[in-house]
């Protein structure tokens, strides 16, 4: 018997390589890699890490083709929860787990993984794919990536800074970016939804996988030039799970519904029957990253950086309340 007997097929990890190696740089390193020191630049440098995956959005993103937004999912995911700390990218690495390797959107998705990587200047420093055919169903194929970041040690927020008065600024969100699509795809399979079928103009498919943003170009530079006292990127938890950990136990947050949510959002809850505050727990409802800062502050960040301002600070307990007017 042979390794390709059980469903492993080692020759084709090599096919793989080669397929996308044709069209880009992709590392071809042991099973680990050496990177450089940071550049000397920094004064006080720390490094900041962070692991994610895109969850069941790409099963979504597997049934209908449209497979290259998943890097995107993937890289912002884990750079953006870095970026909660001031934190550039630096490295970042991925780890596959498919049926097979010979999948042809997982080819796909790694072409378009390096070339994002390389757009973004961080490099891909390494990764691993591994076959698991008892485990993965045939065709499918799930995906997380790791990150290494640096910060300066005076771009950390210090949550111990927030105090009342304090604005509470959000920056838009793509749609659902990589959360709650476990309750989509319930939601879409019992009232037999196709994907195909058109929303605002184009396929819904396209509107539920529309890429997560990825915040580090145009918000890093914020941390250096203002004193972000407390940061958070809007995931799973939703605006309440999320803001809550920038808050100290002696002020609250008060989000008001200044911003227009997003008709896919809309179409989720009346499809589901969902609750407002179920929707405000699971999805970002529009607001992507959220920042809290002075108020002077505040308004010249949303004058350079098209920010909305979403609440303040309040005296508390360090709770986060929503005010929707729903």
């Amino acid at each position: 018997m042979l390794y390709k007997d059980s469903g492993v097929d080692i020759n084709g990890v090599k096919k793989l390589i080669k397929i996308v190696g044709e069209d880009t740089d992709y590392p071809n390193f042991a099973f680990a890699s050496p990177v450089p020191l940071f550049p000397e630049k920094y004064k006080e440098p720390y490094i900041v890490m962070s692991t994610d995956g895109v969850g069941t959005k790409i099963e979504l993103a597997i049934q209908s083709g449209y497979i290259e937004g998943v890097v995107d999912d993937l890289i912002a995911m884990c750079v953006n929860d870095i970026l909660v700390l001031g934190a550039k990218p630096v490295y970042f690495l991925d780890y596959i787990a498919t049926s097979s390797v010979l999948i042809p959107e997982l080819a796909s998705f790694l072409v378009a993984l390096v070339k994002r990587l390389n757009d973004l200047d961080i490099k891909l420093a390494g990764g691993e794919t591994a076959q698991l055919p008892d485990m993965v169903q045939s065709g499918k194929f799930d995906v997380a990536g790791f990150v290494v970041g640096i910060t300066e040690q005076k771009n950390i927020p210090r949550i111990n800074n927030v105090q009342a008065g304090d604005m509470i600024i959000g920056f838009p969100s793509s749609g659902p970016h990589s959360n709650g699509f476990s309750l989509i795809r319930k939601i879409l399979t019992e009232n037999n939804v196709d994907l195909e079928s058109p929303f605002q103009g184009e396929p819904l498919y396209k509107t539920l996988l529309a890429p997560t943003i990825i915040y580090t170009k145009d918000l890093l530079p914020i941390f250096d030039k203002f004193n972000v006292k407390g940061a958070a990127h809007i995931t799973g938890g939703g605006i309440p799970g999320n803001l809550k950990r920038a808050l100290n136990e002696k002020v609250d947050a008060r989000v008001e519904l200044k911003w227009r949510i997003p008709k896919i959002f809309d179409f989720i809850q009346r499809l589901g029957n969902i609750p407002d505050d179920e929707m405000f727990k699971v999805f970002n409802m529009g607001i992507g990253f959220a920042l809290i800062v002075d108020p002077e502050d505040g308004r010249k960040i949303i004058r350079d950086k098209g920010g909305i301002e979403i609440g303040s600070i309040l005296a508390g307990t360090g709770k986060v309340k929503i005010s929707t007017g729903r």
